[in-house]
């Protein structure tokens, strides 16, 4: 499960793994189970009522055959074979619940070094170009307001007897204005830079699908 704003990402349950001869046929590999049991528990979290089950129905994350009754009795089975307390064996991802996109391409950034993953991290969401802008120039517009609001109370202070003498109130305010007046410019720079990059990245990536689609 990834949280981006006020959407989560869910994988659908497939049929296979609500079958007990899968499990037993398949499904035997520690790891392996301990992915699919926490895949599961998560779903035993979010569908906890009759009404969270004809939503995941409605949005085909678990197959429509699946009534409530059949659920409960599937889960009761589940939570008697899963240590759903001390998440002995259940994968440690599935122990912290959603995680941020935000935060999981800040690890993704770190742990994949490349210019891709640089640019667009574990998830794009850059599917519209005002997406792209409205996210990287808005913490920009927060820094610019405040240092706005600083050269105000610069300027307040500069108009009184007591700072207006001060050579160092006065070059601490030339720092702050000029400073002001070259933020914007730097950081739509770089913002239009990165845009250019990923943008490149992607026609590339599109280019090598297309090979690969016609490719016998």
């Amino acid at each position: 499960m990834v949280r981006y704003e006020s959407r989560i990402f869910l994988k659908p349950v497939p049929r296979y793994l609500l079958d007990d001869q899968f499990w037993d046929r398949h499904i035997r590999h520690e790891a392996l189970h301990s992915a699919a049991s926490g895949s599961l528990l998560s779903y035993t979290w979010l569908i906890s009522h009759p009404s969270d089950l004809q939503i995941a129905h409605e949005l085909k994350l678990i197959p429509a055959t699946v009534r409530w009754q059949a659920w409960t009795v599937f889960v009761e089975d589940l939570l008697s074979h899963v240590d759903f307390k001390g998440y002995a064996n259940v994968n440690k991802r599935y122990r912290y619940g959603e995680l941020r996109l935000f935060r999981l391409s800040t690890i993704y950034r770190l742990t994949h070094l490349s210019l891709e993953s640089l640019l667009g991290g574990y998830l794009s969401m850059y599917d519209q170009y005002a997406v792209f802008f409205r996210e990287k120039l808005a913490w920009s517009l927060v820094a610019f307001l405040y240092v706005s609001t600083l050269l105000a109370a610069f300027q307040l202070c500069l108009a009184t007897d007591q700072f207006q003498g001060n050579q160092n109130m006065q070059n601490a305010s030339v720092v702050f204005g000029v400073f002001s007046i070259f933020l914007p410019a730097v950081v739509a720079g770089l913002a239009c830079v990165a845009f250019v990059l990923i943008y490149i990245l992607h026609f590339m990536q599109a280019v090598e699908f297309g090979k690969r689609r016609r490719d016998p």
